[in-house]
């Protein structure tokens, strides 16, 4: 993979420059990079779209090859930001600079997908850079989730779409969260409504899958 021979701390540094010198939105446009959906390069203050930097800081350590086109590698944790992160530089994500706020609100689970950085957004999830668990309720989906109350903020069990709920994947995820006592936020979309960040428990242990 071409990506792994970006060695050059000079050449990233080089290549934020010219993106402070060129504007981001130029510098993107030039090199034939979107913005970034989740991960930044942070240096001396600022925040630098992580994938466009690693493409161009390529071509400047190789100008016989020229630039990485944003088709030739991937943005995340495993492509431009972890090899930016490999170099010694500084990756964070956007939940980490604007984790989601109480009451916020998203049309349906694409624009949180594209917020976030997310490819799609299933039922539970963890947000780039987090370790936070993201659990989803849609009135108008497959389970009969009910909102939370004052009394009991929320709970997660019962039978799946086609038997038992299974410990894998997100079901597995969300019991971590509920034997490590971490953080878990819920979502809401009432029928006809939009998603909407409505709690933030730290989970406990119980007789169903977590609460």
């Amino acid at each position: 993979m071409a990506l792994r021979e970006l060695t050059s701390r000079d050449a990233v540094v080089g290549a934020v420059r010219l993106c402070e010198s060129l504007g981001s939105e130029e510098f993107r446009h030039r090199y034939g990079f979107g913005p970034a959906r989740a991960y930044f390069l942070e240096h001396d203050g600022k925040l630098y779209d992580s994938k466009a930097i690693a493409g161009v800081a390529f071509g400047l350590e190789h100008p016989d090859r020229g630039p990485l086109k944003a088709s030739e590698f991937s943005e995340g944790a495993d492509g431009a930001a972890g090899r930016l992160r490999r170099l010694g530089f500084t990756i964070t994500t956007r939940a980490q600079i604007a984790p989601p706020r109480l009451g916020d609100e998203y049309p349906n689970r694409t624009e949180i997908a594209d917020f976030f950085g997310n490819s799609n957004v299933p039922g539970i999830l963890r947000f780039p850079g987090e370790r936070v668990v993201n659990a989803f309720s849609d009135e108008e989906g497959p389970y009969a989730d009910e909102p939370p109350d004052p009394v009991e903020p929320f709970g997660y069990r019962g039978d799946g779409r086609r038997g038992n709920q299974t410990l894998t994947r997100g079901n597995k995820m969300l019991d971590a969260a509920r034997q490590d006592r971490r953080a878990v936020r819920f979502w809401y979309r009432p029928a006809g409504g939009k998603f909407a960040f409505v709690t933030c428990s730290r989970t406990r242990p119980s007789a169903g899958m977590g609460s």
